[in-house]
Order: C-alpha cells, then sequence, then structure tokens
C-alpha cells in the first residue's frame, strides 16, 4: 500500500489539475495517515479473548466519529470488522447498537471463517455479501479474469486475452502510477462491484440493495 501511495504522491498535482477546486484528491500524506495492518493471525483467532485490538481497530475510531452510515468494503477477509464488533459488544447496550446501526458493509465473498459468523451473531447487520462457493471463483460473473484458467474451470469458454499479465503492462502498468499497479499473483481482482455501488448514478438506492442497482 504505501508503495502505491508513494507513486501517488508524484502525481497528485497531476490528477488535481484536471478535477474541480472544491473536489481535489486527498494528499499522500493523508493516505498513509489512515492505512492500517489488521490481526497477523486467520480469521475467528482475531476475536478470541486474547488478541489484543489490531491497527486496524481504526475502524472503530472511524466509527465512533462518523455522523453518517460508514461503509466498509471487504475485500480480503472481515477479521477486522469481527474483532471491532466483538469489542462494540463489551460496551453498555445501547452504545452497541447505536454503533452497529451506522455500520454498512459490502463484502466480496466470505475469504475467511468470520463472514458468517458476523452474519449469524449480528442479524441486525446491515451486510451485503457476493457469497458463492467457498473458493470458487472461477464461477463470478467476471469470466475471463476471476481465475477460469487457475481453477480449470469453463475451459474454452472466457476469453483470456482480454485481461492478462501482457495486457496489464501494456495497459495499466504504465506511467509513474501504473508501474506501482502490482503484477497479480493467483487470479486477477473482482472487487470494484463494492466501490461501484457506492457511486450514484440514478439507478439505485445504497440503503435498499433489494432494489438493484
Amino acid at each position: 500500500m504505501h508503495k502505491i501511495i508513494d507513486a501517488y504522491a508524484n502525481m497528485t498535482d497531476d490528477l488535481n489539475a484536471h478535477v474541480h477546486p472544491d473536489f481535489p484528491y486527498p494528499s499522500a500524506e493523508y493516505f498513509r495517515s489512515i492505512v492500517r495492518s489488521g490481526p497477523k493471525c486467520y480469521g475467528m483467532e482475531a476475536v478470541k479473548a486474547d488478541v489484543p485490538l489490531s491497527d486496524g481497530a481504526l475502524l472503530l475510531q472511524k466509527l465512533e466519529s462518523s455522523q453518517e452510515p460508514l461503509w466498509v468494503l471487504c475485500w480480503g477477509g472481515t477479521n477486522v470488522l469481527a474483532q471491532v464488533l466483538s469489542h462494540i459488544q463489551t460496551l453498555p447496550a445501547a452504545a452497541d447498537a447505536r454503533l452497529r446501526a451506522k455500520l454498512r458493509v459490502y463484502a466480496i465473498s466470505d475469504q475467511d471463517d468470520t463472514g458468517a459468523w458476523l452474519r449469524a451473531r449480528f442479524p441486525d447487520l446491515f451486510y451485503i455479501c457476493s457469497v458463492h462457493g467457498w473458493n470458487q471463483y472461477g464461477r463470478a460473473t467476471w469470466a475471463g479474469i476471476a481465475g477460469d484458467r487457475y481453477y480449470r474451470f469453463d475451459q474454452g469458454g472466457p476469453d483470456f486475452t482480454t485481461v492478462s499479465r501482457e495486457w496489464l503492462r501494456q495497459n495499466v502498468q504504465v506511467g509513474p502510477l501504473g508501474a506501482a499497479y502490482p503484477d497479480y499473483m493467483f487470479i486477477p481482482e473482482g472487487d470494484s462491484p463494492t466501490f461501484l455501488y457506492l457511486i450514484q448514478n440514478g439507478l439505485g438506492v445504497r440503503e435498499r440493495p433489494e432494489y438493484g442497482s
């Protein structure tokens, strides 16, 4: 993350030359100030009583200070969220309910074992989850980039030339900022829906995901 932010720092002025002055891109220093690491253990291990809150508990500070619903986008597991909600449970019931009511969670799959626990333990939690079979990313809708080749799924179907390492080098890993875009280790990412959901285009209501968007 810091490598990418360092590259962003060299581009911030150029980016801000093309936006409305009332809505500039934040500084690299701002992003550095909010980058945190979560628990160093996997999944439910993070909610054990003897495991202290990780630096990722910055989420709790943001939740306490937020005057509006706080959207939490989860791409690689939810143990930071699970740890924070476990801590909130130790507060008086009114404070626990008030903080939890401000959360809006959108998770891409269950990438550790805390996701199912969160939804069962906190049925009142606003939680959008794109769930398919465990580790079955090749069955996702973003065919050709979701691991169809890696998982040997649907051979002969997707066009793998659409997004490949070569394609990324030619079209994404270009220029000072693009050069910081990392090579993928297993499969390209498909987490964009969590962010795109928050971009209002008149075709959906964030608070009512059942409407579609």
